[in-house]
């Protein structure tokens, strides 16, 4: 049975190409990412090009009533994020609870997939590391990806709000 999927960050390396796995599968899908790269976008059913959190992006995912959302769109480098930490815990933990926000009132409320990351972890006890290893981490960008974990477990509790969370490593070579 096909889906109606929202791939934020979807002209992203990692939102790309979920955004093209699930189209693949024979699902409908939408990206909304706040820069443009063509390339990424081909046979994707449509794109809007804005920040996720601005007005008229959630008001396009309120209105395509998506089934899934896949939550790709953050800052994602660990060294940047120890210079700048207010790009990071605005851009990932504020725009992202006024997603949430919005989404937990819908009368049909999609699940959430976050693009997580293993910087949760920090540096690890012990090795291989797996889900239940320490949640630890050591940059703003770890941070925040912990603290979104846990404000989408918080909205579950609260607004049963359907997520689940992805940790990757590196996504794509060294």
């Amino acid at each position: 049975m096909s889906k109606k999927i929202i791939v934020t960050g979807g002209c992203g390396y990692i939102g790309s190409h979920v955004a093209r796995a699930f189209k693949q599968n024979g699902d409908q899908v939408v990206t909304i990412d706040r820069v443009y790269r063509e390339h990424t976008l081909k046979d994707i059913d449509g794109y809007h090009i804005k920040d996720f959190s601005d007005d008229s992006s959630l008001s396009a995912i309120y209105n395509f009533t998506p089934d899934v959302i896949v939550h790709c769109a953050g800052t994602s480098l660990v060294g940047p994020s120890m210079d700048n930490p207010g790009e990071y815990y605005d851009n990932n933990i504020a725009k992202t609870i006024k997603m949430l926000n919005v989404v937990k009132d819908f009368s049909h409320r999609p699940v959430i997939m976050f693009s997580s990351s293993a910087s949760v972890y920090g540096e690890p006890d012990r090795v291989p590391i797996d889900e239940y290893s320490d949640i630890k981490p050591i940059s703003p960008y770890g941070s925040t990806k912990a603290m979104t974990e846990r404000i989408l477990q918080d909205y579950w509790g609260a607004y049963a709000l359907t997520s689940m969370c992805f940790r990757y490593f590196n996504a794509a070579g060294a």
